[in-house]
């Protein structure tokens, strides 16, 4: 049975609704992307100049101001990793009891978007903990690039190379 050329063209049109319907945010199941946060605002932790010395209400005040980023990064990596498992067993990515795969690529796109951990930098302390997210949440990209889109790659890629100019200089 052959379409005619009007049936055809709605069939592709349905289908490409459809397929932006189930990518990104609007996937069925995935929770709305935290904020991105740009800026990074936290301060040295140790009372001592050569840094052996933790001061625990500095270092209380930089884990509350450093607690969206390893929530952000540690949803992410989980959902990375658990991906690499099931791949590497062959079974379905769906029906994870965490965020799922297709999920974590969107939240990852929706912080390169918003040009999360690009702004402002208080200290030294915000500069480190600003590279360590974006070793965390590169490694967690390498393991999630087979779910990822040409959009999304197209958006996420860059990003990571910004962050890592700016970490860098």
């Amino acid at each position: 049975m052959f379409l005619s050329g009007e049936k055809m063209r709605l069939l592709a049109v349905t289908c490409a609704v459809l397929a932006i319907a189930l990518t990104g945010e609007a996937m069925a199941g995935c929770p709305p992307a935290p904020e991105p946060v740009r800026d990074i605002v936290m301060e040295r932790y140790y009372s001592d100049e050569t840094g052996s010395e933790v001061d625990a209400d500095k270092k209380r005040a930089k884990d509350n101001a450093a607690a969206p980023l390893k929530a952000f990064r540690e949803d992410v990596s989980k959902s990375a990793d658990e991906a690499v498992s099931r791949r590497s067993v062959g079974e379905e990515l769906m029906s994870f009891n965490g965020l799922e795969p297709a999920c974590a690529v969107s939240w990852l796109a929706s912080w390169a978007r918003g040009g999360a951990l690009l702004g402002r930098m208080s200290s030294k302390q915000a500069e480190a903990q600003r590279r360590f997210e974006l070793a965390g949440l590169t490694l967690a990209y390498i393991k999630l690039q087979p779910e990822t889109s040409l959009e999304d790659r197209a958006a996420i890629e860059p990003w990571l190379v910004a962050v890592a100019d700016k970490a860098r200089a």
